[in-house]
């Protein structure tokens, strides 16, 4: 779905932003030796492969804007990069990313294209995590200073500015966000927390599209095969995604507005 299109459909937000969540995923892909040739072999037991896929979805619509499909060498940042550059930056969109995004060099590349977020960290996986964890305060404003393996990566011995956010969970762990929305009386702690709550979205999203939709199934042997199937699936769900919208449209014209998580 290019950028042009999904402007035209979609119209629920959270505090007045459209909420992007990314999320990976693995596929199983058939045994063939096509396939095996071009996504490498991943079991010597089973002989068979598998791709990688990383969709960018919006979790109020149910709409997926973009989403990529390779080999399991190519890195999940990789994939992530090839997304939004077709999702131009805009100031009303927010993406939601987990822990395995939580780096300095996304943080540092999305602050750069003015891209707003809210990514979860590992606790202790980098000496800026440790430093913020270390401090006494939940919700505060800092500087990020990159570490030299992370200037490194980044190729930037650039600072940024960000908010980091704690919460407690119930299970007695403390979830670690670092986001780009420093204005703290617009939007609250525990309102940042039901923000990153609502990156599940892309989970139901993939569920729908392996358990439900079952593109695992696929009735190819070549790779460009998988492709064509794979992203044929990805518009299957589009269209259901559609319906919903215009389902709620009417029902809104007719009973008032649906109730959505944000508004």
């Amino acid at each position: 779905m290019s950028s042009k299109d999904y402007d035209t459909f979609t119209t629920a937000r959270w505090k007045g932003y459209r909420v992007f969540g990314g999320d990976g995923s693995t596929l199983n892909l058939p045994a063939s030796k096509q396939i095996r040739g071009y996504f490498r072999l991943q079991s010597n037991c089973s002989k068979t492969s598998l791709a990688r896929i990383r969709p960018v979805y919006d979790v109020l619509t149910g709409l997926t804007l973009q989403t990529r499909l390779g080999r399991m060498s190519t890195g999940e940042s990789g994939l992530l990069n090839d997304c939004l550059l077709k999702i131009p930056p805009r100031p009303d969109d927010l993406l939601v990313l987990d822990r395995n995004f939580g780096t300095f060099h996304i943080a540092h590349k999305m602050t750069c294209e003015g891209r707003h977020f809210c990514i979860r960290m590992s606790t202790g996986i980098s000496n800026f995590a440790k430093a913020v964890m270390a401090d006494s305060r939940m919700d505060f404003i800092t500087e990020w200073v990159p570490s030299r393996s992370e200037r490194e990566t980044a190729k930037t011995s650039e600072t940024i500015r960000v908010r980091v956010t704690k919460a407690v969970l119930d299970s007695g762990e403390t979830e670690l966000l670092v986001s780009s929305l420093q204005d703290m009386e617009s939007f609250k702690n525990e309102e940042l927390v039901e923000l990153y709550g609502m990156r599940w979205g892309v989970e139901e999203g993939i569920k729908n599209l392996k358990p439900k939709i079952k593109v695992e199934q696929f009735g190819c042997r070549k790779p460009q095969g998988i492709y064509q199937e794979f992203y044929a699936h990805i518009l299957a769900m589009n269209m259901l995604a559609l319906a919903g919208i215009a389902t709620n449209e009417q029902l809104e014209k007719k009973e008032g507005p649906v109730k959505r998580n944000g508004n």
